[in-house]
């Protein structure tokens, strides 16, 4: 996945999204016109605490800002991802299950 290559190919505690755009847009092309936020320090870099996230927390995170930067479209968010609109959709209730 592009989560665990990012990390395995990363040596510091830093991990920047430079290599995560980089990966979305070589795969969907079509994407470069999406909603992109305003470069910022605190936003382009991920800083891991000394306990690493567990997988199905940046998951979370991951499809959290997928959706935040398609303006919630799902479709638009599940191509960022690179899985389907459906597939998105499960998470999208599981994690809705797993709150309440």
């Amino acid at each position: 996945s592009m989560v665990y290559n990012a990390v395995s190919l990363h040596g510091s505690g830093k991990l920047s999204m430079e290599a995560f755009k980089a990966e979305i847009f070589k795969k969907q092309p079509d994407l470069a016109g999406a909603v992109e936020p305003k470069p910022d320090e605190a936003a382009s870099q991920l800083v891991f605490p000394e306990q690493l996230p567990t997988l199905r927390q940046i998951e979370q995170l991951l499809v959290d800002e997928a959706l935040r930067r398609s303006g919630g479209n799902q479709s638009i968010a599940a191509s960022m991802l690179g899985i389907t609109r459906q597939a998105l959709n499960k998470r999208l209730h599981k994690a809705e299950g797993s709150d309440g």
